[in-house]
């Protein structure tokens, strides 16, 4: 019992240390956890827009390990509702993937390094741009 003592003192006096007051002063530390804050409305989704060059003759391999990468992305994580591939003016891509929260999408992205493709897939473009962006208005 006295060893814990000591150790509680120890601990009281490094966070009067860190809050600026006198070591003699009792501190109250809270030990309890707040509640979770429940949402009042649903996470709004979220969309990441790469924009990119490719070389016409590696079209062909992009869009086959773009599919597999997707796949294997929804395969393992939640959240990834939808991805378009869009040929702009000028010649480069907006390739836009859309996610159910950008909680999901961040945790996807966490994940990321153990999807082999993904740097192979990226290897093959050029001029990347990427935006994130929160849907606000949908019709």
């Amino acid at each position: 019992m006295h060893g814990s003592r000591r150790g509680k003192r120890i601990r009281y006096r490094w966070l009067a240390h860190y809050l600026g007051v006198r070591p003699d002063v009792r501190l109250f530390v809270v030990t309890r956890t707040a509640k979770p804050v429940e949402r009042t409305h649903p996470p709004m989704p979220v969309v990441r827009i790469h924009i990119y060059r490719v070389e016409p003759e590696q079209m062909c391999e992009l869009l086959r390990q773009r599919a597999v990468l997707i796949d294997e992305i929804r395969s393992t994580t939640a959240g990834l509702t939808e991805t378009r591939l869009a040929r702009l003016e000028g010649g480069s891509y907006a390739d836009t993937w859309r996610w159910e929260s950008a909680e999901q999408m961040l945790a996807a992205f966490g994940s990321s390094r153990g999807w082999p493709l993904r740097g192979d897939t990226t290897a093959l473009t050029a001029e990347i741009i990427a935006h994130t962006g929160e849907i606000i208005d949908e019709r």
